[in-house]
């Protein structure tokens, strides 16, 4: 959530995005806008927690739910899906789906924590026809990405497993806007993922600081901030401590 108005207040080119924090707020937004829209809580990766919303009545039981006994952190029977769905794809392993299993009595010690999500209402513009999304990843001066493909009968591709990335599969567009952005936020690392709107615009879905490095290993190259392509396989991590290095010896000239 805080990320919309992060992106917002410096005009960052963000799918449209609702947030409320009342029910009866809620509960207007809903009668007065289109659907389908995409439903989120405040966290979740690989699209857990993500949801579509097909109808106003959809809606209205989330809305309910989320000001009422509110939603669990970790989505086991989303998990456990996810996990078989994988297994059918020779993705994931027997062991997996024990643990998920599991995970249906004695839930995860990141949901003991955190609780209950409950008292907003987050409501993202569902935009149809995205067959992929564009993940890129800007670590300083440096910028490498991969194509995201959608689950089957699904619209979510963050966590599908199906990933591409050749170079000519990228849209450089989301290059230089990965580029701007973070020079706006002053990040030293940060991750994009893009869908596109209808006239084929690139559109920023969210950010994240952290991802999983050993799914980039794969990638051909990298883009420098003029967009320079350079050619090799790299380990991305080695960009952060570079940059780390660099930043304490021009600090030590000073």
């Amino acid at each position: 959530m805080a990320q919309k108005y992060l992106l917002e207040a410096i005009n960052a080119p963000l799918v449209p995005t609702d947030v409320f924090y009342s029910r009866k707020d809620a509960i207007e937004y809903v009668k007065n806008t289109e659907f389908p829209k995409v439903f989120k809580l405040r966290g979740g990766a690989g699209s857990s927690n993500v949801k579509l919303l097909h109808t106003k009545a959809d809606a209205m039981k989330f809305v309910n739910r989320a000001f009422g006994v509110g939603f669990g952190s970790y989505d086991k029977w989303g998990n456990l899906k996810e996990v078989l769905r994988k297994y059918r794809l020779g993705k994931s392993t027997s062991r997996e789906i024990l643990k998920s299993l599991r995970r249906l009595i004695v839930s995860t010690e990141f949901a003991n924590i955190h609780g209950k999500q409950k008292g907003y209402m987050l409501f993202q513009k569902f935009i149809p026809n995205n067959t992929f999304d564009i993940r890129i990843i800007v670590i300083g001066d440096r910028a490498f990405a991969i194509k995201r493909m959608v689950r089957e009968n699904d619209f979510r591709a963050s966590g599908s497993g199906f990933v591409r990335y050749d170079r000519e599969e990228m849209d450089e567009r989301c290059v230089q806007i990965s580029f701007d952005v973070q020079k706006r936020l002053n990040a030293s690392c940060v991750a994009f993922d893009y869908v596109f709107d209808e006239d084929n615009n690139p559109l920023i879905v969210e950010i994240n600081y952290g991802y999983a490095i050993e799914v980039y290993y794969p990638c051909p190259g990298y883009w420098d901030r003029d967009l320079n392509w350079h050619e090799g396989k790299f380990i991305s991590v080695h960009f952060i401590i570079d940059d780390i290095v660099n930043s304490l010896q021009e600090a030590n000239k000073v």
